[in-house]
């Protein structure tokens, strides 16, 4: 469910582990938080939070699981898309409520190769973002602010 929001190897916003528990960090209305969520063996999902954020993410844990999703209102206009909704008749597009944090990698994929814009946005994140808050894995970043973003001198986006 939480693929969609990792950008490649490394990442230093997004973590899995070998027991299958995703860590990340993000940019929320109240500021930076780290989460980790995992299933518990009865299929039960499971959302811990820390730093201002916190109690923002838990709140959308919903929604990142694609609760919000109306798969009985889906139109599909046309038939390929139409089989591919009856083929993954369970399948839920998870929101993170966050435009910012998934526009500003968009952005940079859009400019230059992906595996360019990987590293770029690795680079970025380590060095205009703030470290994660809590208990999260060495090197997680929360991804920078549209204000931090807005801060980075041209030269150093020419370097990244």
């Amino acid at each position: 469910m939480l693929a969609p929001v990792h950008r490649g190897r490394g990442d230093p916003t997004y973590r899995r582990t070998d027991g299958g528990a995703v860590w990340r960090a993000a940019t929320t209305p109240d500021g930076a938080a780290t989460t980790v969520v995992h299933r518990r063996p009865d299929g039960t999902i499971v959302m811990r939070a820390w730093g201002p954020g916190a109690a923002w993410s838990l709140d959308g844990l919903p929604a990142l699981m694609g609760a919000d999703d109306k798969p009985d209102e889906f139109v599909a206009h046309h038939r390929l898309v139409a089989d591919a909704h009856r083929r993954m008749a369970g399948l839920r597009f998870g929101a993170t409520r966050r435009v910012w944090d998934q526009l500003f990698p968009a952005i940079l994929e859009q400019k230059v190769t992906g595996v360019e814009a990987r590293r770029s946005w690795r680079e970025l994140v380590r060095r205009f973002g703030d470290l994660a808050p809590g208990p999260a894995p060495e090197g997680m970043h929360v991804p920078p602010t549209p204000a931090q973003t807005r801060a980075v001198p041209d030269w150093e986006w020419h370097k990244a």
